[in-house]
């Protein structure tokens, strides 16, 4: 009784784990995707830049100096079969791309350099397109160097708070990489108890089973012994009948002749008193 009651503990415990693994212990995590803006072109023509992406930019802008360069920095963007750099034209001597961050925090970078300093006016066409225009190469340099200096300043700002944010979203991201990684160990911890558990039932089973049959052969053991020593006896009992009626037969003869020699003596004594 201890042995089947072990057995049935362990498939009820068995059980219970697996039902535990199909309904899943892994906490549903809705991550909010944010819709990217893809930036799937950067042309340079006739003194100006067009970066062309799949929805209307939020973008940001500074200047910098030696050489003169401008900065547009597009939040929640990035590339796509955009060059890493191309090959200005009239004012422009060049342009370079770079991607920063990540989800949310993601930023399409947009380097323009130019020949010298000069005014630009940067807006957003009907088609999405962010247009950065030179308006006036030699007017307004002392103005535009203090409003580069201001924005530069702005945008420094502006990009550490993205920065910042960018780490906060990046340690987010790996707290849940590695509560996701805890919860598949603890699910692998448990499909490897519901494994052990399932070998150690059919062990007992296979224990159960094998202590039956030999219960089984030994009981056909002892019925066969026991109707051997039945039938022996029952053998050595007739003998032993068959023997103690030949000796009472035997006695009986040698009665019934010890009998007959009497009647015979006597008979004879009597005939030969007659006869004297």
């Amino acid at each position: 009784m201890g042995f089947r009651s072990s057995t049935v503990h362990l498939l009820h415990h068995l059980r219970a784990l697996l039902l535990w693994v199909a309904v899943g212990a892994v906490p549903a995590q809705a991550q909010e995707r944010v819709q990217l803006n893809q930036v799937t072109a950067v042309e340079v023509r006739d003194g100006e830049v067009r970066i062309v992406g799949t929805r209307r930019p939020n973008f940001t802008s500074f200047t910098l100096t030696q050489p003169p360069r401008l900065v547009v920095d597009i939040s929640e963007a990035l590339f796509k079969g955009v060059p890493a750099q191309q090959k200005g034209s009239g004012e422009i001597t060049g342009v370079r791309t770079a991607a920063y961050g990540s989800e949310a925090s993601a930023i399409a970078r947009v380097l323009i350099g130019f020949q010298r300093e000069v005014e630009t006016d940067i807006h957003v066409d009907e088609g999405n397109a962010l247009v950065v225009r030179v308006t006036n190469p030699t007017a307004g340099l002392v103005a535009a160097r203090e409003a580069g200096k201001a924005a530069s300043t702005a945008a420094q700002e502006e990009l550490s708070r993205q920065q910042e944010e960018a780490t906060a979203a990046r340690d987010r991201a790996e707290a849940e990489r590695a509560e996701l990684e805890r919860v598949k160990a603890e699910q692998a911890r448990h499909a490897e108890e519901v494994r052990r558990l399932a070998e150690e039932a059919r062990a007992a089973a296979e224990t159960e089973k094998a202590r039956k049959a030999e219960e089984a052969r030994a009981a056909a053991e002892a019925e066969k012994a026991r109707k051997a020593e039945e039938a022996r006896a029952a053998a050595e009992a007739e003998k032993v009948r068959k023997a103690e009626e030949a000796r009472a037969a035997a006695e009986e003869k040698a009665r019934q002749a010890e009998e007959a020699r009497a009647a015979a003596e006597a008979e004879k004594v009597r005939k030969a008193e007659e006869a004297r």
